[in-house]
């Protein structure tokens, strides 16, 4: 299961929430990566991508395995 987004602190004044469900809403997911220059640099983006096609790639190659992750 996908988040439907992520709440990000840069000081205790500025605060970003951040779509990160490319599945279910992939418009927000895409316009909140490539905005918000203010608060992330291009290796935050990066960073995120990331988390995302790794996060992809157990999801089609081991979906079950992700059931069996809890925090």
């Amino acid at each position: 299961m996908w988040e439907k987004e992520v709440k990000i602190i840069i000081n205790k004044h500025k605060r970003i929430i951040l779509g990160i469900s490319p599945f279910y809403h992939p418009l927000t997911f895409l316009k909140d990566i490539s905005g918000n220059k203010e608060c992330l640099t291009n290796k935050d983006k990066l960073s995120l991508l990331k988390l995302f096609i790794i996060g992809f790639k157990d999801y089609t190659t081991n979906p079950q395995e992700l059931d069996n992750y809890s925090f």
